[in-house]
Order: structure tokens, then C-alpha cells, then sequence
């Protein structure tokens, strides 16, 4: 996500060791459930429990993880031994975007370890030693023999695995229980792209939105700052645009970042994405853009955000949305909190529901007891926000 080289573990052990100093939460928060490596995505699943994307851990390839956090707090594996490498940012990067349909899953994987920092600021190389997973920067079809809120015991995935589903060949495995998982490689994006600025730029597919009327999903690259469609019945992949730059108002850095999108949802025909912009991550500049699919043409939708990492519409014919900041100012020192904000309409002032979050990643949304489910990459927790 971060477009600059400097670690997002760094960034954020000042913040946390001061966030006893914070001013209370405007909402009720309260920590759901922790421990998770790296929570990147989160989504409801047929009963209402949790589904979250994990990226991995700081110490080990392959860490990547799919977990299911039923509403007491309760964690149980779904998928472990996912692809995950360490970014040039120092970040762990695996699992990042899903999309549930009945019993199959699909699972967005992002780049990982396919680059490594130069001693030039801002210039990565291919990885030397090759990306840790030869199924990194891919999407992967999950199909459960059981729905996932009836499977109590986990499937792991090994490296050997990995090259197996890389080669095309359908994967079963079984867990402790008997049920069986599906493995299918969906779509591979290409790891890396000549790039005459920055010598390679890294393909990074971070978001999902699956689209059953054209059979496709629309897959955010947070990388090539572009939005992919990809074929659900053959896999191919094909470019839907790409996402213009936003001018730098700071006098250090780029005279534009790059938009860096990192959420896409279905709104009616068109799609909503969050843009959580580059480095120097100016505050105000974000924005959530409406991308009319016909035309591949881009509006701002909503202005004035600062790190927006995901967007969410309240309901089916709501007017009210969901907006995640990552930080509110992330080169300070310490880099400022993250926040969770509700709009009445797009072009309303923001309601700030939170403003302790510690980087926060993505948000579920239960319109039933209007809870509201925030992940934290850095602590590893899952936060409900109770709504006012």
C-alpha cells in the first residue's frame, strides 16, 4: 500500500506506545477479537459472522491466512499456509481482498515479496531470489464442500501446493473433519511491469467486488492504480482503466502522488473506490471515486479524506456511507490515528464514529444490530464500533 520506502512498522511504534495519551473514542469501541497477522479485509459471511483476510506476519513467507471471527469474539482458522512476503516498505503483504458466493470463495492475493528495496529511494528490483509463492499477485477459487460458518476445523496449504495450483491442476484438500476446500487458480496477474521511472512497478491486486450480472469481478490494483475486470467463468483479465493521479498540495514531494486504490464496491451499474493516495500522503487530498463502467470514466464521488482505505454503502438503497482512514496525518510524529467517518450523502460533512483506530484496514457493516467491524493491520485486531 505505502509508496515510499520507509517501514509501516516503523511509522506506527511511536503511535502506539503514546496511544494511552489519545482522546477517547467518540463511539463505543470495543476490541472484538485479536491476534490475527495483519487483518487487510473484512466481510460478512451467510450468518453474519466474520471473514478476514490476514497478510501475514513480519517473520515467515507463506503466513498468509483466511480466519473466521464468530460474533462472541471466537477465532478459528478457515485457510492457513496462504502466500505472504514482506513488501519493500517492510510490510507484510498476502491475502487482501475477498468475495463470498454461496460456498465458494474467492481469495485476492497481493504482492508480496515479488520486489525489494534499492539503495534509490523510491526504485524497487525484481526480488533476487524470486517472489516466496509463485501464486502471489492472483486471484484464487475456493470451493467448500460445507458452507464456511459450518466449518470448525481449518485446511492448510503448503509451498509444494502453491506450485501445484500455480500449474493449473485443481487442489482438494481435506480437514480434520472431513470437509473438503477446492483449490483453483482464477486469474494470474503478471508480478512485474517495466516501468521507465521507477524501473519495475510491482502488480498488486488489494480489492475485490464480484459482479454476477456480467460474471466478472472488479479487482482494484493498488500498484498500477488501475481497476481489472476478470472473468469469472475463464479467468482472463482485462484493464478497465486506470486511475488518474492527485496533485500534491505539499511543498515536498511529487507535484502529484499516485491514487493507490485500495477498495472497490458495487453502486448500482457503476463501482465506488477508495484511493488512499502516495506518498506524501498529503491530508484532504483522498477521495472515494465513482467509476462509470461503461464509459471507464472516473468522479469524485467523496472529497476531503486523508488515507481512505475503504468505502461502504449502509445498505442496498441507502444514501449513507462508510469511509476508513488509514491515518489522519501518517508522516507525523507520531503519525496521527486513524478514523472511521459516516456520511449521510456523499456530499455531507463527515461524522467522525471513531479517532483512535490504529491503522485501520476495512469495515463490515451489520445493518441489523448496527454494529460496525474495523480491522487494524499493526495490533491485529478486529474493533466494533457501535453505531449512535
Amino acid at each position: 500500500m505505502l509508496k515510499v520506502g520507509q517501514s509501516l512498522l516503523a511509522l506506527v511504534c511511536t503511535w502506539i506506545a503514546l496511544i494511552g495519551l489519545s482522546a477517547a473514542p467518540v463511539q463505543a469501541q470495543t476490541v472484538l477479537a485479536s491476534g490475527l497477522n495483519s487483518p487487510t479485509k473484512v466481510i460478512l459471511t451467510q450468518q453474519d459472522n466474520l471473514l478476514v483476510a490476514e497478510g501475514g506476519t513480519f517473520a515467515a513467507t507463506g503466513t498468509g491466512r483466511i480466519s473466521i471471527v464468530e460474533r462472541d469474539g471466537t477465532v478459528r482458522t478457515l485457510i492457513d499456509g496462504l502466500p505472504s512476503g514482506v513488501e519493500p516498505a517492510g510490510s507484510p503483504l498476502g491475502p487482501s481482498g475477498l468475495g463470498l458466493l454461496g460456498r465458494t470463495l474467492f481469495v485476492v492475493i497481493s504482492a508480496g515479496d515479488v520486489t525489494v528495496a534499492s539503495q534509490t529511494p523510491g526504485i524497487d528490483l525484481p526480488n533476487p531470489q524470486g517472489p516466496s509463492s509463485p501464486i502471489l499477485s492472483s486471484i484464487l477459487k475456493v470451493r467448500f464442500s460445507d458452507w464456511v460458518d459450518d466449518i470448525q476445523s481449518g485446511f492448510s496449504l503448503t509451498l509444494d501446493d502453491h506450485f501445484t495450483i500455480a500449474n493449473g491442476k485443481k487442489l482438494t484438500v481435506e480437514n480434520a473433519d472431513g470437509d473438503k476446500a477446492a483449490f483453483t487458480l482464477l486469474a494470474d496477474f503478471r508480478d512485474l511491469v517495466r516501468d521507465p521511472f521507477i524501473n519495475v512497478r510491482r502488480t498488486n491486486p488489494f480489492a475485490i467486488s464480484l459482479d454476477l450480472l456480467r460474471q466478472v469481478a472488479w479487482v482494484a490494483d493498488a500498484s498500477q492504480n488501475s481497476i481489472e475486470r476478470v472473468s469469472l467463468i475463464t479467468g482472463r483479465i482485462k484493464r478497465l482503466m486506470e486511475l488518474a493521479p492527485v496533485a500534491n498540495p505539499l511543498p515536498f514531494g511529487p507535484p502529484f502522488s499516485e491514487a493507490v486504490p485500495t477498495s472497490v464496491r458495487r453502486l448500482g451499474a457503476d463501482l465506488i473506490v477508495a484511493q488512499e493516495t502516495g506518498f506524501p500522503f498529503a491530508q484532504g487530498v483522498a477521495t472515494v471515486e465513482r467509476i462509470d463502467i461503461s464509459e471507464a470514466s472516473q468522479e469524485t464521488f467523496i472529497s476531503g479524506l486523508t488515507q481512505a482505505l475503504d468505502v461502504l454503502r449502509a445498505g442496498p438503497f441507502s444514501s449513507t456511507f462508510f469511509v476508513v482512514e488509514l491515518s489522519t496525518n501518517l508522516l507525523g510524529d507520531p503519525p496521527g490515528p486513524g478514523r472511521l467517518l459516516r456520511f449521510a450523502t456523499p456530499q455531507s460533512a463527515p461524522e467522525v464514529l471513531a479517532d483512535t483506530l490504529v491503522f485501520p484496514t476495512s469495515v463490515a457493516f451489520d445493518a441489523s444490530t448496527g454494529e460496525l467491524f474495523v480491522t487494524e493491520v499493526v495490533t491485529g485486531n478486529v474493533v466494533v464500533v457501535d453505531l449512535p
